[in-house]
């Protein structure tokens, strides 16, 4: 959606979506127009079964040939003939009416979108959009070894994500990569912060994690941590922004270790920013990321910053300058949130140190 926001008014934008469903639409500027693939129910039932899935469900619609057409596709997968399984759906994908001066597969490592973008949209250039370390997750080395060179240019959000995705490929596509950071509509965050007053005790740190709530954000990891600052006395609270399915573990995680006077979740937020602006102390637990968003949008707030050591993390904090990178192990990270804790002369200077960065600034890269 930021990315949307920063490009130049005189954009003609056409947004493609699978379905018209998600939270954000709301925010999708005037500008922009939206579009539904079509056939949208058949290739979402696809994309969750897959070939052999799917060519039950078409089975039992008396979709003879594409069930005969998916098993054939599954078969020649399973022998390593293939190199993707989308033929196996082909008959359902319509080529765009539309033509343009730049197509973007912006999901990133989402295969069926970079072979959709490749394949059925008309446009002078195309370029593909890497948010995360593919090092981390589930990624088809052999579908981008055949595909992602036929993109113009490939955008990573940093400058590990760049680092990793070269050293996993056995294609050279080096010359086509560009590092271009997430940014943030800075105008919308500073009129959204004022939009409503946090009220928290101030005699206690403050402390805030905004993100969804699943396995590889990390919060399960940190609580441990924090029973052990509380048995030591420290006066803080850590406030939990988000949703999602490991709220409940991390819910009978909290009570199980009698932290409910020390940590709650809020649930989501359609407004996290005077929530930022309230916090003493941001904490990113997360296992791994690409470019983390929550951690520069609470860097446009000066908060200093304890966050784990994944890839990207570097990009935006300097250890001991802006915030404090923590290993991913009890140790390091009950260490770093201590100190930060229990030290408001360092998170004096971190704050101080936040406010004379430069914000960055959005490169475009269609231009």
């Amino acid at each position: 959606m930021n990315l949307l926001s920063e490009l130049p008014e005189h954009y003609v934008i056409d947004l493609l979506l699978l379905e018209e469903y998600g939270e954000l639409l709301k925010d999708v500027p005037e500008n922009v127009q939206i579009h539904i693939l079509k056939n949208n129910t058949e290739i979402k039932e696809f994309l969750k079964f897959g070939n052999r899935g799917f060519a039950i469900k078409e089975l039992q619609r008396g979709r003879f040939l594409s069930f005969i057409k998916n098993m054939t596709v599954w078969v020649l997968l399973k022998l390593k003939l293939l190199k993707h399984p989308f033929y196996g759906v082909s008959h359902y994908l319509k080529e765009f009416d539309e033509s343009y001066d730049n197509a973007i597969a912006f999901a990133g490592i989402h295969n069926f979108i970079a072979y959709f973008t490749l394949n059925y949209i008309q446009a002078r250039k195309r370029f593909l959009w890497i948010h995360f370390d593919v090092t981390k997750i589930g990624f088809n080395t052999q579908f981008a070894n055949h595909f992602y060179d036929k993109f113009q240019k490939v955008i990573c959000v940093s400058q590990v994500v760049k680092t990793n995705l070269i050293k996993s490929l056995t294609i050279d596509i080096s010359s086509k990569l560009e590092v271009v950071h997430n940014v943030l509509d800075l105008e919308e965050i500073e009129i959204k912060s004022k939009q409503k007053d946090i009220h928290w005790n101030p005699d206690i740190v403050q402390v805030l994690t905004v993100g969804r709530l699943s396995a590889e954000k990390g919060h399960a990891d940190f609580l441990p941590v924090i029973r052990k600052l509380k048995q030591k006395k420290l006066k803080f609270k850590w406030w939990i922004i988000g949703d999602g399915k490991e709220r409940p573990k991390i819910e009978r995680i909290i009570q199980e270790l009698n932290l409910s006077d020390y940590v709650e979740v809020l649930g989501k937020k359609e407004n996290p920013f005077p929530y930022y602006k309230a916090c003493d102390i941001y904490l990113q637990p997360s296992k791994y990321e690409g470019h983390c968003v929550s951690i520069i949008e609470a860097k446009y707030f000066n908060k200093p910053i304890v966050s784990n050591n994944f890839a990207g993390i570097t990009d935006e904090i300097e250890n001991g300058y802006n915030g404090l990178i923590c290993d991913m192990n009890f140790d390091s990270q009950y260490k770093a949130l201590k100190k930060m804790i229990e030290d408001k002369a360092l998170r004096k200077r971190f704050v101080n140190n936040l406010s004379n960065e430069p914000k960055k600034m959005f490169k475009n890269p269609f231009e």
